[in-house]
């Protein structure tokens, strides 16, 4: 292997893990899990355009909207009395 080869590939697997940090940092700071890290690792540049791409992930509306949900919710039928 020439010493060319061996700066192409270090340059690319120092990209490849680079993407994986970027992954993860960009995932936890819209409110992602962290996992992200993993999936930089295995599919690179487009995990991290997918991560990118994702809307913030804001968990006290996701609790507000299951509340509503509830909140919602037609009560069931009361059993009939005889």
């Amino acid at each position: 292997m020439t010493d060319l080869e061996c700066v192409i590939l270090l340059v690319g697997g120092f990209s490849w893990v680079g993407c994986a940090v970027l992954c993860g940092y960009v995932a936890s700071q819209k409110g992602r899990s962290v996992s992200w890290f993993w999936t930089g690792l295995l599919l690179g540049v487009f995990a991290l355009i997918a991560v990118a791409g994702l809307p913030e992930f804001a968990e006290e509306e996701t609790r507000e909207g299951i509340q509503d949900q509830q909140e919602r919710r037609i009560p069931e039928d009361p059993e009939p009395q005889e």
